[in-house]
């Protein structure tokens, strides 16, 4: 029987050749964009499911009460407390996450780095976290390191990096490590990622008393509990723990976050986590959905619409004694076929495709599709394909296998008004979801670009930024850093250079909790701080509202601040001359700071979100070196060496991390364009898919009525006239599509926008571009078959008659 349905099922692909290739066609980049789709989605469920006892791990975050505000960072007096205090708790480790310069020097040779991606985990991190390479005591040893094989080729090549010995620069001063071990470079589904894990010992010491480090909420804390532990049980302790340890009478509380929910389901302050978003994974699970629907849409159309050509072949079946069951297993059968040949196509294509889609989401997501599946549910998505597959084609099988022998053969046959309203159902939903996704292309794209369009509030065009350098001797560096502003002053084309602790588009110093010296506790708000020098404001062009900006000869250990207008609006204060004096308590310090000017809000970060709450303070904090340029193409390039040149010279051993500023705020838009043109992929391939099958539909509306054209040609219709005849009721199907699609594209348009602080207006043409390029697209696809059917030679159509 499977013999006699493979013959017939060879026979009609030969036969059908154009309607063949089209169902297979449209199934096969259907099937190849959801498989993509698919790992996509598998990789961000992934995340964390390779450590052992991954069930048993939580990682606890911190609850400001009063402002409703979550963070990941806490104290790290935290982590120990938890293990002493409560019995379910069999391990708890603190991981502290920071960025640095690490030089190796063995001789005359000396190698510097920047390395952003640096970890101290306490003796319990490694004993929470199964990461391959890295054993359970790996921590215990003070002052050691492990390296990445990655970074590991990067200092020492094919040398052995055991027993060496790296130096670390930061923030804390000048520490010396020995590399005890090399580890494989982290998963990409790992939320913790780290190049450098180093051991926490010198942070207990010395270090944590001089920085007060016991009142830093910088800390991550993990715990991993017993078996069968009751969380319950364990949250009811959290409240007591923190008592214990807290350092102000801020309103906070402790809770339990499962690892699972750290990637995808996690709404936290503070957070170095690698973070997903639940809503763009639900989006692309209903795009792979609607994708492979257009492609069974189009092979509903089509198998049903060449009702009239199977119709004789199921009526002679019928006569020779075929029951319906076998007609419904023939063309169950086909179906099928046809998706297995997709499937085996679109396998291939995928895995070639693979590695550009993964680019696309700047993601490693593994060398093979669906990597981050387990068996149990590549098989459930192969149950769940043969099941699709099944009903694409049972409604074709029951269609086809109920037609009357004796009116078949007879040829009282006639077309089936209720499968014509269905086809023409199916036409406006491909057509309406083309027109939605094409319509999100268009919005996305107009909205990143109204964002870059708005005035950022702040000058950061040809301004270049470098890093200032770590490995330095603290009593000559002051000296050296303003003979080098001196000498890159001097050059042609530089007009400022500016050194700071901050530059907009970068990370705040540090963020800090803020209030009115008067105000109760409860009313504290969270803000960014940011340590500037004198000629901030004037370097960069941020307007001074009120008061005044720092001068030279202020003294840095003054309590005085500026602060911008979200901060104001943050604490319920005017933004008016009124507010000069006013007193701020920042954080746990000791003395109020005291306001003496009001700065215009700017945009620190993409138009995503709303002005930031900054309070800026003046310190000798140097990080950056901010350059104003005056040149342009070959002199830039030129000018660009010799600034190179001057840092080396003067700095040697650091190095050299420059940037242009307005390049740091391009980047910030970078994941909304490649959102619209992920969608805008999308779109085109749903809007060719559904134009295969209006192509198809009207090539096999043409050929069925090819007599027809050919009497009308004859008794004198012109071209325009068939035109007319034979495009006209799928322009009607257009109308219904558009009128359909568009108000459910500017519903979700309107929701997605919701998200921006800033927003674009949308405006008629946002909706008529994708209209007018749907239905020309769609008449083109006609036109063409409809032109091709039209220029026969009536003769040919008539002769079989």
């Amino acid at each position: 029987m499977l013999r006699h349905y493979f013959i017939t099922l060879t026979r009609d692909l030969l036969r059908h050749k154009r309607f063949s290739l089209i169902n297979i066609l449209g199934l096969t980049l259907a099937m190849t964009a959801s498989l993509l789709i698919l790992t996509f989605v598998g990789f961000e469920l992934s995340f964390d499911d390779f450590h052992d006892d991954q069930q048993r791990i939580y990682r606890v975050t911190g609850h400001n009460d009063g402002m409703d505000v979550s963070y990941a960072s806490l104290f790290p007096t935290i982590a120990p407390k938890l293990a002493e205090r409560i019995p379910e708790v069999e391990t708890a480790a603190r991981l502290f996450q920071r960025r640095g310069i690490l030089r190796y020097a063995e001789g005359e040779m000396e190698k510097a780095f920047k390395e952003s991606n640096i970890a101290f985990g306490d003796s319990g991190f490694l004993r929470i976290f199964s990461f391959e390479g890295l054993p359970e005591k790996g921590l215990d040893r003070p002052f050691s390191l492990w390296l990445s094989e990655t970074t590991a080729k990067k200092y020492f090549a094919n040398e052995s990096a055991i027993g060496k010995k790296l130096t670390l620069f930061d923030d804390f001063g000048e520490v010396s490590y020995t590399v005890i071990g090399i580890f494989p470079d982290l998963p990409a589904n790992s939320h913790i990622q780290f190049d450098l894990l180093f051991s926490f010992h010198h942070l207990t010491g010395d270090i944590y008393q001089r920085y007060h480090l016991m009142g830093w909420r910088a800390f991550d804390t993990y715990i991993k509990v017993t078996p069968n532990a009751s969380e319950e049980r364990i949250a009811a302790r959290l409240p007591i723990v923190f008592e214990e340890v807290k350092v102000d009478e801020q309103t906070e509380s402790i809770h339990l976050q499962p690892l699972a929910d750290i990637h995808l389901n996690s709404n936290v302050a503070y957070d170095h986590a690698i973070k997903g978003n639940p809503a763009t994974v639900n989006f692309m699970l209903i795009l792979a959905a609607i994708i492979l629907i257009l492609a069974w849409i189009n092979y509903i159309n089509l198998s049903t619409a060449r009702a009239i050509d199977r119709a004789r072949e199921v009526g002679i079946r019928k006569v020779l004694g075929s029951t319906r069951q076998k007609l419904i297993a023939q063309f169950l059968f086909e179906a099928l076929s046809f998706n297995v040949i997709a499937a085996l196509l679109a396998l291939t294509i995928a895995q070639v495709l693979f590695p550009v889609f993964g680019k696309l989401f700047d993601q490693q997501m593994g060398e093979e599709l669906l990597t981050g599946f387990p068996w149990s549910y590549k098989l459930l998505m192969g149950g769940g394909f043969l099941l699709s597959t099944l009903l694409a084609g049972l409604y074709p099988a029951f269609v086809l296998s109920a037609y009357q022998p004796v009116k078949v053969l007879k040829g009282t046959f006639s077309k089936s008004q209720k499968g014509q309203f269905l086809r023409k159902a199916l036409v406006v939903i491909q057509f309406g979801v083309s027109v939605i996704l094409i319509t999100g292309t268009l919005g996305v794209y107009q909205q990143v670009k109204y964002m870059q369009a708005q005035s950022l509030g702040v000058t950061v065009e040809e301004t270049l930024v470098i890093e200032s350098p770590k490995i330095v001797e603290d009593s000559t560096y002051t000296a050296q850093m303003a003979v080098l502003q001196q000498e890159l002053t001097a050059l042609a084309g530089v007009e400022e250079a500016f050194s700071t602790g901050y530059v907009p588009g970068k990370n705040y110093n540090f963020g800090t909790q803020v209030r009115m010296e008067e105000s109760a506790a409860s009313e504290t708000q969270i803000c960014n701080i940011a340590y500037i020098q004198a000629g901030f404001f004037a370097h960069y062009e941020i307007d001074i509202l009120y008061g005044k900006a720092f001068s030279t000869d202020l003294n840095p250990s003054d309590q005085r601040v500026i602060v911008n207008e979200a901060l104001l609006r943050l604490i319920g204060l005017p933004v008016a001359e009124e507010t000069l004096g006013k007193r701020l308590q920042l954080g746990d310090s000791q003395s109020p700071a005291t306001i003496t000017g009001i700065a215009r809000d700017y945009h620190n970060s993409s138009l995503q979100y709303d002005y930031d709450p900054i309070v800026f303070g003046q310190k000798p904090v140097t990080n950056y070196l901010s350059i104003r340029l005056q040149t342009s193409g070959k002199t830039l390039s030129d000018l660009l060496g010799k600034v190179q040149e001057r840092y080396e010279a003067i700095f040697p051993g650091n190095p050299y991390l420059a940037v242009f500023l307005d390049d740091v705020f391009a980047q910030q838009y970078q994941e909304n364009k490649q959102s619209g043109r992920l969608v805008g992929a999308f779109a085109l391939l749903a809007i060719f898919i559904a134009c295969m099958g209006l192509y198809g539909l009207s090539s096999l509306n043409s050929l069925q009525r090819r007599k027809e054209i050919g009497i009308r040609k004859v008794m004198g219709a012109s071209l325009n006239d068939l035109l007319q005849l034979l495009a006209k009721d799928y322009v009607r199907l257009l109308g219904v599509a558009m009128v359909l699609g568009l108000p459910l594209a500017a519903y979700g348009l309107s929701q997605w926008l919701e998200g921006f602080a800033f927003q674009m207006e949308m405006g008629w043409a946002l909706f008529a571009l994708p209209a007018v390029l749907t239905a020309l697209i769609a008449c083109l696809t006609i036109g063409w078959q409809v032109v091709q059917t039209a220029r026969t030679n009536p003769v040919e159509a008539l002769r079989d008659e």
